[in-house]
């Protein structure tokens, strides 16, 4: 299950976990290469977003790779627009093959699960920080909870 308390990246009376920015640049390097695409920029998490980004390029398609901050959680959107908060997620099977290959410990998201409605079970599982912040930016989908820009 993707959902789970700290996936919005708010916490309350305990840290969460992080996934490091190297560990990040291991595995974007790491799925990249073999399956024929180019890391052409790497972001780290910051404030906002709270993911990291790789930005792979292979001639025929551009497309970010994004490492939620808190957990090994991957998913993959087109290029935004600069400035752009918004997300359009795909799936791409040759890297996340490659990915549950080669790592795995490493969760890859699909559309299907980050296209569906946030369910009143998974905001059961969530802390009091987080459903303060739900309240506020008021998520519809579960890719719009776990990739995002709260500030």
């Amino acid at each position: 299950m993707m959902v789970r308390t700290g996936i919005t990246s708010f916490y309350g009376r305990r840290p969460l976990p992080e996934f490091l920015f190297d560990d990040f640049k291991r595995i974007a390097y790491g799925c990249a290469t073999p399956c024929g695409y180019a890391v052409t920029a790497l972001t780290e998490r910051g404030l906002t977003p709270n993911f990291h980004t790789a930005a792979l390029e292979n001639g025929n398609d551009r497309v970010h790779l994004l490492g939620h901050s808190s957990y090994r959680i991957i998913a993959f959107a087109n290029p935004r627009e600069d400035y752009s908060c918004e997300l359009s997620f795909r799936d791409l099977p040759v890297i996340a093959e490659a990915l549950r290959q080669m790592f795995p410990d490493v969760t890859i998201a699909t559309v299907e699960e980050l296209s569906r409605p946030v369910t009143k079970t998974e905001l059961e599982l969530l802390d009091r920080a987080e459903i303060e912040q739900v309240k506020y930016w008021k998520p519809v989908t579960v890719g719009e909870l776990a990739f995002n820009w709260w500030d």
